[in-house]
C-alpha cells in the first residue's frame, strides 16, 4: 500500500464488458459538454445527489451524508458529499 491507496478491485470479465459498456453509452449521450453535464445530473440523481444553486447561500442545506451537485453555465458540473 503505497501513498495509502488501496489495490485495485479485482473484477470479472463479465464486470469489466457491462463498465466498458456503460462508459460507451454514457460518451455517446455525452458528445459535448452541455450533454455531458446533463448526463451527469441524470446519473447522479438516481443516485440521490441533490441540485443546489451555485448563487444561492448553502447555509442549512447541507447534512451529514448529503450528496450534492451544481452546474455552471450549463457545461461543468461539480459533484461532493459531506
Amino acid at each position: 500500500e503505497r501513498g495509502g491507496r488501496m489495490p485495485p478491485k479485482k473484477r470479472s470479465k463479465s464486470e469489466e464488458n457491462a463498465m466498458a459498456e456503460a462508459m460507451v453509452a454514457y460518451l455517446n449521450e455525452a458528445w459535448t459538454p452541455f450533454h455531458a453535464v446533463e448526463a451527469t445530473i441524470k446519473e447522479l440523481s438516481a443516485h440521490g445527489f441533490e441540485r443546489l444553486s451555485e448563487g444561492e447561500p448553502w447555509a442549512g442545506k447541507l447534512k451529514p451524508m448529503g450528496k450534492y451537485y451544481f452546474t455552471r453555465n450549463g457545461s461543468a458540473i461539480v459533484a461532493f458529499a459531506v
